[in-house]
């Protein structure tokens, strides 16, 4: 059996080199050029999906991610950048399949767990977000927007404990976060706590 080309490195160093500078453009064209060869090169078409959508060309990102997971289904990243866009475009039962495929293909990404808790949030389905945002949390501690989300979903749903204690977690890590000052003035009120200036 004929073993593939091996990948063109000067083009595919040279979009790294892009990426890394940001120039994403250069380096969609670059990866391009490379994928024309290279049909089967999943990084390639993960790395093209990804620079689009930095270029806001969503539909040509989107199209990218997908051939991507034709060469590479289990491919988690591909599936949770895919489900930022679709969610992006409000296209929550596609964007939600595509989360769960991310975290079935990587159950320690906190972003994609937190990802499919975004989705099911903006449905209303915060029963189910919920736990998605305590283990995105469990994960990674530190990840802000998942803490703040949790707590948002905690207080939307009453448990004004709860998410005091994760907004309280969340202000030391991030003081200045204001979208979680916020929150956590409003469930001081909603808990008859006399607000103050946070130190």
């Amino acid at each position: 059996m004929a073993r593939s080309e091996p990948p063109s490195s000067n083009t595919v160093a040279a979009a790294t080199a892009a990426l890394e500078r940001s120039d994403f453009a250069a380096a969609a064209a670059l990866l391009r050029d490379h994928i024309r060869l290279h049909p089967g090169d999943e990084e390639a078409l993960f790395n093209l999906g990804f620079s689009l959508s930095r270029l806001r060309q969503t539909n040509d990102a989107i199209a990218a991610y997908q051939q991507c997971l034709t060469v590479l289904p289990t491919y988690a990243e591909a599936h949770n950048n895919l489900g930022n866009l679709l969610l992006g475009r409000r296209e929550f039962d596609s964007a939600a399949a595509h989360f769960r495929s991310a975290v079935t293909n990587r159950p320690e990404s906190a972003s994609a767990h937190n990802n499919l808790g975004k989705c099911l949030a903006q449905q209303s389905n915060l029963v189910e977000a919920i736990p998605l945002f305590r283990e995105a949390v469990r994960l990674d501690p530190r990840q802000a927007e998942a803490r703040y989300n949790l707590a948002v979903a905690y207080l939307n749903t009453g448990q004004l404990p709860e998410a005091e204690v994760e907004l309280t977690l969340l202000l030391e890590q991030n003081p200045g976060m204001t979208p979680a000052q916020a929150a956590m003035a409003r469930v001081q009120r909603l808990l008859g706590k006399s607000v103050g200036p946070r130190r």
